[in-house]
């Protein structure tokens, strides 16, 4: 997708196949999941657990009542297209507006009451126990967000509450973690699996917030030996060759990106596969932590010059590397020793009370 090959995954009314496949995978997926539940409730047995509003499990709740409702958005962006096709035969597509107006306030609202968990007891908390805890922990993302906002000029208020509230869920489960080493407290599987898990939330709200405001793309025509700049990095076109691969041939442009005194060379090449005559973008990429420069070949034009599209995206890879850390965090959770404990008392538990049934049974014959 990067090189404008791929059409989005979302782009659905333009490929109403592609959406009608989707819909049978999320009605097979869904439908499984409450059939399976639907199956074993039976087996389940509720237990009645009060607690107050200042606890962990309402704001587990509110946690999960956010997800769901960004599932909402999510579904009915992607379906509506679709189901307004079918009902009117007029085609329409929901992009980022739609989703930025929703899910900005959402994830930020997310960040507040996943920074709150650490900080919370189970079932009840005092509240001049919470104010207590907050103290440091509030002032400190609030300054460091923000001087990190002035640092690098995002300009953008919504990079500024990304930051605040990504450190202010940092912040509180660092103040956590501390707590425990101190008072000499274990850390089980299910303890490291969250804050990995939230660690990464915070991670995936800063580089989607940069990137989604920083990023720079360019659409230009570029001349052999010119010399353009991407943000403040200067870019120079060297021209392009003709190069063989395994089972396709390329005219494969060269340029040296110049930034801050380094520089190094990307080769985005324009392939064309022998098996079925083909033509493919192949982007040339520059990875980094902190972000990503990457460059593609569109056509030649006359004259020797070439329509090349640049882009900057930094901290894009954030977004990623949050996401493998949530999911990494609910592995290590699952392997948690008290879980499988829980299981061996409850298989106990059934056994015995099969057995005491048969027992009773023999003795009503």
């Amino acid at each position: 997708m990067r090189s404008g090959v791929l059409t989005s995954v979302h782009a659905f009314a333009v490929d109403p196949t592609r959406g009608a496949y989707i819909l049978v995978f999320l009605a097979l997926v869904v439908g499984g999941s409450l059939t399976l539940f639907g199956l074993r409730s039976q087996r389940s047995q509720t237990t009645l657990i009060g607690f107050k509003w200042l606890s962990r499990e309402f704001f587990m709740l509110v946690n999960n009542g956010i997800l769901v409702l960004a599932l909402t958005v999510v579904l009915w962006g992607t379906l509506a297209p679709i189901g307004y096709e079918a009902f009117t035969g007029a085609k329409i597509s929901i992009g980022p507006p739609f989703f930025d107006r929703f899910f900005v306030p959402l994830m930020l609202l997310l960040a507040v009451a996943v920074g709150l968990v650490p900080v919370l007891n189970w079932k009840r908390t005092p509240l001049k126990a919470l104010l207590g805890s907050l103290q440091v922990a509030v002032p400190l993302a609030l300054i460091l967000g923000l001087l990190v906002w002035f640092s690098f000029d995002f300009k953008m208020a919504t990079v500024a509450a990304a930051l605040v509230f990504a450190l202010w869920v940092v912040i509180t489960h660092s103040m956590d973690v501390i707590k425990k080493i101190r008072s000499s407290s274990h850390f089980p599987l299910a303890y490291v699996g969250m804050t990995l898990a939230h660690v990464g939330f915070a991670m995936s709200v800063v580089g989607v917030a940069v990137t989604s405001t920083a990023s720079i793309e360019r659409d230009l025509r570029m001349s052999v030996q010119q010399t353009t700049m991407l943000g403040e990095a200067e870019v120079q076109f060297l021209g392009v060759s003709q190069v063989e691969g395994v089972n396709y041939t390329a005219q494969q442009g060269t340029f040296v990106v110049s930034e801050n005194g380094d520089s190094y060379t990307l080769l985005p090449e324009k392939r064309r596969y022998w098996a079925r005559d083909v033509v493919m973008t192949e982007a040339a990429i520059n990875p980094g932590f902190f972000s990503d420069t990457y460059i593609s070949l569109g056509e030649p034009l006359d004259d020797g010059a070439w329509a090349v599209r640049l882009h900057y995206k930094p901290l894009v890879r954030w977004s990623w590397l949050g996401a493998l850390l949530i999911s990494l965090g609910g592995v290590v959770a699952i392997f948690d020793r008290r879980y499988r404990s829980l299981r061996v008392r409850e298989a106990r538990k059934a056994q015995r009370n099969r057995t005491d049934g048969s027992v009773a049974s023999a003795q009503t014959n």
